[in-house]
């Protein structure tokens, strides 16, 4: 086992870890694709350093406890549209929308459900605003409704199954630690 854990919150707060860890990691990504495309490295990467450096604030002062779990995931959400919007104008934007399915997979390492909702909400939320207000950092080209609405309904059933099994995961994990 790579992570071993002893029990639920040792779990969580080892994912906790691992989501400060992939933050950062969002930040070398940023640095490479600002390269690539010959964009503005510091106004590119430094709001992902802010945000990444704003998740580890999170996973220092919260340890993996309920509401650092739901920041991190937003957070996480975050960085991923950093990514996403830095890809504006490139042919790549659209398949950086399968970050977001990544990201979101990556917090069932919490075995937390509502950590999972709260970051699928923050996708809809931004790619509902966003797609009005500035769709090219959302999608190339266009954003319509029809869209944005497609999506959803992919993210939503992602998220479901991902936060069905991460109660199942949570509660079987809480049943053998009481075994014990």
């Amino acid at each position: 086992m790579i992570f071993p854990t002893r029990d639920l919150a040792h779990q969580r707060a080892v994912g906790s870890k691992v989501i400060a860890l992939l933050s950062w990691a969002i930040v070398a990504v940023a640095l490479g694709q600002s390269l690539l495309l010959g964009s503005d490295v510091i106004r590119a990467v430094l709001p992902v350093m802010l945000l990444a450096g704003l998740q580890t604030a999170v996973w220092i002062i919260y340890r993996g406890r309920s509401l650092g779990r739901m920041l991190s995931s937003v957070l996480l959400m975050a960085l991923v549209s950093m990514i996403v919007a830095g890809l504006s104008g490139s042919p790549y934007q659209t398949d950086m929308h399968m970050a977001y399915f990544a990201a979101l997979a990556v917090v069932v390492i919490y075995c937390d459900w509502r950590a999972i909702i709260g970051g699928a909400a923050t996708v809809a939320v931004h790619h509902l605003v966003l797609s009005f207000v500035l769709p090219d950092l959302v999608f190339p080209g266009s954003a319509d409704l029809g869209r944005v609405i497609f999506h959803a309904v992919i993210l939503i059933v992602e998220a479901a199954v991902l936060a069905w099994s991460a109660a199942r995961t949570a509660a079987s994990t809480m049943r053998m630690t009481a075994w014990k």
